[in-house]
């Protein structure tokens, strides 16, 4: 027998973070500590599709040597916050100039 260690390296351990003797990856903290800040993570990223669009005006850059300066601001506001359903329209129909319809779908649109 192996002692009821397994070969996937979990194992039971104290957390210092949450006070239990829980799951632990090998190499990793406590399972549930991991969850939690993934949660978090999720919770407060207010603009899922930062880099999506970041790529896609980068994108636009590139082939059209120079961004507008109506997608220069959308670019500096998709740093800050996510863009309205609005500026998101207005920004498709600029970019569909340079950009071909399926990336804009794939990479733009809001989901």
């Amino acid at each position: 027998m192996d002692g009821g260690a397994n070969d996937e390296g979990w194992h039971h351990r104290y957390c210092g973070v949450c006070g239990t003797e829980t799951e632990h990856a090998r190499g990793g903290g406590c399972v549930a500590c991991d969850n939690r800040a993934i949660r978090e993570r999720v919770r407060r990223d207010k603009n899922p599709r930062k880099m999506d669009r970041n790529w896609v005006l980068t994108s636009y850059e590139e082939k059209a040597g120079n961004l507008p300066d109506f997608l220069d601001s959308l670019k500096r506001q998709n740093g800050r916050k996510a863009l309205s359903a609005k500026q998101v329209a207005v920004g498709r129909k600029v970019l569909a100039k340079h950009i071909d319809e399926n990336t804009l779908r794939t990479w733009w649109d809001n989901k």
